[in-house]
């Protein structure tokens, strides 16, 4: 499973600082800091690249992609 970010790094660091989100925050906290992730890589990823190092359980990293992915805030491309 490869993943992109549709925003930047940096985008998404200026965004969560100004709306004052931290992982901490629940559920979106969670799902903001798993795209800071994705987009700190600066290209496509693999689930694996996400899963090393990341807080959150295997299934809950996956459930919080699935949804970024399903709202269009991340892409799929099923051929890498």
């Amino acid at each position: 499973m490869a993943v992109c970010a549709i925003i930047n790094g940096n985008l998404m660091g200026r965004v969560r600082g100004i709306i004052g989100v931290t992982s901490g925050d629940g559920t979106v906290g969670k799902a903001l800091d798993v795209l800071d992730r994705v987009a700190s890589f600066g290209r496509p990823v693999r689930f694996s690249d996400v899963l090393d190092g990341a807080p959150y359980p295997k299934a809950t990293l996956y459930r919080l992609l699935q949804t970024l992915t399903h709202q269009g805030v991340l892409t799929f491309d099923p051929y890498r």
